[in-house]
């Protein structure tokens, strides 16, 4: 935009002048008040979010301070009698003397001259010296006045506001109360926010003012239409343009389209279709003079309106940006250019121009504006066949660009001078960098795809510009151009880029810079590098000293050397990796640099070595353990006395942490393959950490040497799981991995175990302590720091298991255990499940300090169970015993001193009725049973006034009865009573002599105290009565 007084692009928001009265300039005060000010300036600007349509915005204006000073300066206007102001076209001193339109000065006027209001800050005093300032602020006013300036005062004092004396200013000076004369209290503790609110209050009631004051002028404007105007004579003057009234109705159009902006600021609306009016009348103006031999004079007329025509275009655009209507602004400017070149002939340059403006207007507006491109606007277009493309839009009459970095190439295109493309092509990086975002961005018409490729084509062209003249300069671009280019993907366009760098480097002298280059552009494939310039390196080896050496920069995209990597069970037939098997590693390593394209550079009988210096393989854990890794490093060191081997089997030196090898690492062909075998030590995840390379590539001529050095560091391997193992040169095998070829997944020590259970065991019965003998061989001894044996019972009941004579749930030592028979104890009182199953694992710790078990499970052994070995009735009846009167008349007295009744005792007998289920379970086996060694029976009464006592004599000498007798306590005479009866049964089997015991259910019985009665015992007797 520097190409146009700024004048003529200045947003037109109101102009207001601010005087700060000489005592308190450079204080807080002035300070503060300039900070808020600020924040509603735009003075300078040519674009503000505050003009876009249908936004809470806050009022703006063009603010401009005035020089430290007592005097105010007051702006006078410029009139004469019977004479046309100095900005006329009929005054012979005005610069568009006589048939010109508009100038930048009538513009000049509005938005720095003529203000529509002043606001004069001071500072009051003593209330006695009040009357000199209200005569001052009197005389002020008037003077303004005549101006039609508005005056608004702030008063400012350290005192609390006075409403009697502020009462008075504005009494005496007629200024009103918020726009007029306001009053602000300085001190430090609210100056912000009093300072704040008291700006915001005065600068939005202004608007009234300022809206008057623009819309007075505009209404004189329109009058003058009507208006007769004189013009002095013109003879003098070497012109064949006439001054019509077409030239005056322009003129009277662009100044009502710019005033409209002044009245309403916040929507451009009705200014943009004047201006558009006026853009149409000023074509037509054009038209009509335009001639090809004018004279000096008339082509300087013509160049204003073509200022003037790009002004109101630039007008018209801003306007419709500021309407949320980006499709119709560019249109605008596409359609400016049009017609434009067909009104006066294509001028690249003046192109230029214009698409720059758009650039920088483009680049400050809020991107919401230009995302409106992809939504709205787009979907009103449908029916014109509108098509979106990266960076613009393709209209059925022409296209237009929609990114600013695109406006900017499109200028730079255009333009005709060198140092002018080369900046613009310096703002359309700046621009696509500071957007790339939302160039990004999906849904932006500015662009769905990456910019990278076309931020490197910009390098390109900038460096292409500089490359006659500044070699430096233009290598710097060069090689941002292929840096920005990413991964390379065109190899012919990589050469030409690499290529001249390596001119420029060479031409300035970098040779670390063209060795470096040199390497780059030879680990490319290009077909057709034979079609290159022809151009060698001559002077690279033109120094005093034998030889060089130099370090070269690593880069990511021009590694000298591919590296691929495999770990791999050296047992192919198992994918699985196991403590202390062999892992076999492989590294291939294969030279990307083509010798060639080196040579072809290169003075002619050039030398080219390639070699390594030193390999370093590094591993690392990847399962977030602490652990020492299971790999061991791997550093290699070249040795050129060893045969130059396309596999090389190494072994090395073991160190604590790495084995140490050499072998020769002279590349006389393009690929070698380095091959280790180590035994894992742990288990874990692990992966090849990083690869390290010390490659060194000698270049001889002439007995003159140049070493070039460079480090390489690989850690990014293919993540697939097929790898190729290299067998032999030109022998290869695949193989299928569990994981990426680059890591290893190593699983502890397999238990190598028998465990046989012996047979003979039948069956669990709950409460029984079930010996189980096993047969253990373990082979693993020495392997693992600790080794275990423990039985896991999968069961949801209690149960407990002990080894041989250890503790409960105590595990077994393997690593100490002598092979042979050992026993397996298991109890519990209840078992709900069919079988009882028994599974032995193995738990092994590979390191003694780490808090890692490994278990495996080695024997299950499953185990039917009887739930219960008796089924079990119980049976109570009466009876009798002649020894004692348990049921004596109540009609006889124990004794003549005992008056109370006699106690009535009963006595019962319990019967059990026992089957063995264990007998029928092993129905096959009729030696298998059970015997029951002895029987304890628990009988209690509920009621506690009952007295119940078990009687050990029984004349049946049976286990499963049991007599006792009831009788109440204090001789109350029950009807019943109820029991709690139980059995406790002590039982082994056949032949064994471990006794175990089963408790019975426990039986709630009522007993009838009164009927039935035994009251006799029958016994049978084998000899008939006689």
């Amino acid at each position: 935009m520097e190409n146009y007084n700024h004048s003529f692009l200045q947003l037109l928001d109101p102009f207001l002048r601010i005087h700060i009265s000489k005592e308190l300039q450079d204080t807080q005060l002035s300070t503060t008040l300039r900070k808020y000010l600020d924040t509603h300036n735009v003075a300078d600007k040519v674009w503000d979010n505050s003009v876009i349509r249908n936004r809470l915005s806050t009022t703006k204006y063009i603010i401009e301070y005035d020089e430290p000073s007592n005097e105010v300066p007051i702006p006078e206007k410029e009139f004469a009698a019977n004479q046309h102001s100095v900005l006329s076209p009929f005054n012979k001193d005005s610069r568009i003397f006589p048939n010109g339109i508009l100038s930048f000065e009538w513009f000049e006027k509005y938005t720095k001259k003529f203000p529509f209001g002043l606001i004069y800050v001071c500072q009051i005093g003593d209330a006695s010296r009040d009357h000199q300032v209200i005569e001052k602020l009197i005389e002020l006013k008037r003077n303004l006045l005549a101006a039609d300036c508005k005056l608004t005062v702030v008063l400012v004092s350290s005192d609390p506001a006075d409403d009697t004396r502020l009462a008075k200013f504005r009494q005496e000076t007629g200024l009103p109360k918020l726009t007029g004369l306001v009053y602000l209290q300085n001190i430090p503790e609210t100056l912000e926010r009093d300072t704040e609110i008291l700006i915001t209050s005065v600068l939005t009631n202004l608007k009234h003012s300022s809206f008057d004051f623009y819309s007075n002028i505009e209404y004189k404007i329109k009058q003058r239409n009507k208006k007769y105007y004189s013009c002095p004579d013109i003879s003098h003057i070497d012109t064949s343009i006439e001054l019509t009234p077409k030239f005056l109705e322009t003129r009277n159009l662009i100044k009502q389209g710019v005033l409209q902006q002044f009245i309403n600021p916040h929507n451009l609306e009705s200014g943009v279709k004047l201006l558009e009016i006026a853009y149409q009348s000023l074509i037509s103006v054009l038209n009509s003079v335009y001639a090809v031999n004018l004279s000096q004079h008339d082509n300087m007329i013509i160049n204003q309106f073509r200022d003037l025509l790009d002004v109101v275009a630039f007008h018209i655009v801003r306007g419709y940006l500021s309407m949320e209507e980006p499709l119709k602004a560019l249109k605008k400017h596409q359609a400016h250019i049009i017609i434009v070149n067909d009104t006066v002939g294509e001028d690249s340059n003046w192109i230029s121009i214009q698409y720059e403006w758009l650039a920088q207007l483009m680049s400050i507006i809020p991107y919401s504006i230009v995302a409106i491109l992809n939504s709205t606007a787009i979907t009103k277009e449908k029916r014109s066949n509108v098509v979106s493309y990266f960076g613009g839009l393709k209209l059925p009459e022409f296209d237009v660009i929609t990114n600013p970095g695109l406006l900017y190439i499109e200028a730079y295109e255009k333009s005709q001078f060198r140092d002018k493309r080369i900046e613009l092509l310096g703002k359309a990086i700046q621009e696509l960098e500071l957007n790339q975002n939302y160039a990004n961005n999906t849904s932006s018409i500015s662009g769905s795809s990456n910019i990278n490729a076309l931020i490197s084509y910009i390098n390109w062209l900038l460096a292409e510009e500089l490359y006659s003249e500044n070699k430096g300069k233009a290598s710097d671009y060069y090689e941002m151009a292929y840096s920005s280019m990413g991964v390379s993907k065109w190899s012919n366009i990589s050469h030409l880029i690499l290529e001249k760098s390596l001119h420029c480097y060479s031409a300035v002298g970098n040779k670390k810079m063209v060795l470096n280059t040199l390497l780059n552009i030879s680990t490319i494939p290009y077909n057709s590098y034979k079609n290159r310039q022809d151009f060698t390196l001559e002077s690279i080896f033109n120094n005093d000293d034998n030889g060089d050496d130099l370090d070269i920069v690593g880069n990511d995209l021009h590694d000298l050397f591919k590296v691929d990597v495999l770990l791999a069970n050296s047992d192919l037939q198992q994918r699985e990796l196991h403590v202390h098997d062999e892992c076999i590693l492989q590294v291939g390593l294969t030279s990307q640099l083509d010798t060639n394209i080196m040579s072809s550079i290169l003075p002619k009988n050039t030398t080219i070595s390639i070699a390594i210096n030193q390999i370093d393989i590094s591993f690392s854990r990847i399962d977030g353990k602490t652990k020492n890794p299971g790999f061991k490093n791997l550093s290699i060191t070249n040795d050129d006395t060893k045969p130059n081997n396309f596999i090389n089997k190494l072994k090395g030196e073991e160190l604590e942490l790495t084995f140490a090898d050499s072998a020769n690492l002279s590349f006389s062909s393009s690929k070698k393959i380095i091959e280790h075998v180590q035994n894992v030590s742990n288990s874990g995840h692990f992966q090849i950490d990083v690869v390290k390379l010390q490659i060194i590539i000698t270049l001889t001529h002439n007995d003159k040497s140049i070493n070039l050095n460079k480090i390489e560091l690989r850690n990014n391997f293919s993540s697939s799981n097929i790898a190729i193992l290299q067998l032999e040169e030109n022998k290869q095998r695949k193989v299928r991995l569990e994981n990426p070829s680059f890591q290893a997944k190593v699983f502890p020590v397999k238990p190598d175990i028998q465990i046989v259970a012996q047979d003979g065991i039948s069956c669990y019965i709950p409460g029984e302590k079930l010996a189980i003998p096993f047969n253990i061989e373990y082979k693993n001894k020495g392997l693992c720091e600790k080794s275990q044996l423990i039985a896991k019972i999968k069961s949801g009941d209690d149960v407990a298991t002990n080894w041989d004579d250890l503790k409960d749930d105590e595990p077994l030592d393997l690593e100490s255990l002598a092979d042979g028979a050992h026993v397996l104890s298991v109890f519990t009182r209840t078992c709900k499940q069919e079988y009882i199953t028994i599974i032995l694992q193995t738990i092994t710790d590979e390191v003694e300090d780490e808090d890692e078990r490994i278990v495996h499970d080695v024997a299950m052994v499953s185990i039917p169970v009887l739930p219960n070995p008796f089924n079990v009735k119980y049976m109570i009846t009466p009876s009798f015993r002649e020894t004692a009167t348990d049921m004596p008349s109540p009609f006889i007295m124990p004794s003549k001193t005992q008056h109370n009744m006699p106690i009535a005792v009963r006595l019962w007998q319990g019967k059990l009725i026992i089957n063995d289920q264990y007998k029928e379970f092993m129905d096959e086996s009729p030696e298998e049973f059970l015997e029951v060694v002895d029987i304890e029976f628990n009988i209690v009464s509920k009621n506690p006034e009952l007295i119940i006592e078990l009687l050990d004599d029984d004349d049946t000498g049976s286990k499963e009865i049991q007599l006792f007798t009831t009788k109440s306590k204090s001789g109350f005479s029950h009807r019943n009573v109820e029991i709690v009866s139980s059995a406790s049964i002590k039982w082994k089997r056949h032949n064994h002599e471990a006794v175990f015991e089963y408790q019975t259910p426990e039986w709630e019985i009522k007993l009838p105290l009164s009927e039935p009665r035994r009251t006799l015992r029958q016994e049978y007797s084998p000899s008939p009565l006689n």
